[in-house]
């Protein structure tokens, strides 16, 4: 079994959970719903030497990707994933995070679309 640490952290204008996932041997990661800053996490990621191989998104409301963007900037490698089914929330993201009195920045495109019931492998995780 692998040793795995899971770390949140309330993120955003509506504190929404933002989560950090990690292999402690490995030092393979992932982050789910980036919703806004996380230097928090990024530090325990520089502090841990951790390769963040993917950005989960659970869905595309702009309370959940508020930071996704800037994420990709600074881990270029992370594949980016979400549902398929997303990319009609994503199309309202900018006009309704506008309304909230937010600019959402581009994601990005999507690296995989995740399907119902398959896996993914960080470390030994």
């Amino acid at each position: 079994m692998a040793d795995f640490k899971i770390v949140s952290k309330e993120t955003g204008p509506i504190k929404t959970n933002c989560y950090l996932l990690y292999d402690e041997d490995k030092k393979e990661a992932a982050l789910f719903d980036v919703g806004g800053e996380i230097k928090e996490l990024l530090d325990i990621i520089e502090q841990e030497k951790l390769e963040v191989k993917y950005i989960f998104c659970t869905h595309l409301h702009f309370d959940h990707v508020l930071e996704v963007g800037e994420i990709r900037e600074v881990f270029p490698d992370a594949k980016l994933v979400y549902h398929k089914t997303e990319e009609k929330t994503l199309r309202s993201l900018g006009p309704f995070g506008r309304m909230f009195g937010f600019k959402p920045k581009s994601l990005g495109e999507c690296n995989i679309y995740a399907k119902d019931g398959e896996k993914f492998i960080i470390g030994n995780i």
